[in-house]
Order: C-alpha cells, then structure tokens, then sequence
C-alpha cells in the first residue's frame, strides 16, 4: 500500500519516472495482471515524454482486453496520442457490444422457444 501512495504522490509532484518506478514494483508483487496499473503507466509513461514505451504497452494490452471498460481505457490512452487509434478501437466496442447483443437475443428467443 505504502508504494501505491508513494506513486500518487510521485506523479503529484511530476515525477512520473519514479512514479512508473513504484507502480512496476507493485506489479511485480501483484499476483494478477492488473489492467488499471497497467494503463496508468501508459498515461505516466506519455507524460514522462515515452512515447514509444506507452504505445508498445498499449498494444500489448489491447488483444488481451475483450472487456468493454477495458477496451475504453485503451482508447482513452490512445486519444492523448493517436486519436485515429482511439476511433478504431472505439469501432471495435461497438461491433463487440453488437455481437453480445446479438447473442443475448438469439439465448432469450431459443429459451423462450423451449419453454
């Protein structure tokens, strides 16, 4: 908890280096992937001016997230660089939402045809 804080306080004060210091040793600790820390060190790698580095994680994350709120995050990374990215990705929710959608009326009609 003690790094989590030390983090915020970092990235208060500018300091994002020693920030995305603190938040890779929490990952390191951290037993599960944890997207949001993973988004914040894009946001705090963009603001340290490593541009590179925040994108090659944003490609990282993006195949692996099939979550709606996970794919805004990625967009929303995005739009502080590559705006045309974040429309892509933003593409990809609604072709994801419609599918889901799709899907939750083919499950109501065959239960309502059994039944």
């Amino acid at each position: 908890m003690l790094l989590k804080e030390r983090a915020r306080a970092w990235f208060a004060a500018d300091q994002y280096v020693e920030a995305i210091r603190d938040l890779n040793q929490i990952a390191e600790v951290s037993r599960d992937g944890n997207e949001l820390l993973e988004i914040l060190k894009v946001h705090l790698s963009f603001a340290a001016g490593k541009i590179e580095e925040g994108v090659a994680n944003l490609k990282r994350l993006e195949p692996a997230s099939d979550r709606v709120g996970a794919l805004l995050n990625v967009a929303e990374a995005y739009l502080v660089i590559n705006p045309e990215e974040a429309l892509r990705i933003l593409g990809k929710i609604k072709t994801l939402k419609g599918r889901r959608c799709a899907a939750h009326r083919i499950t109501q009609h065959c239960r309502g045809s059994i039944g």
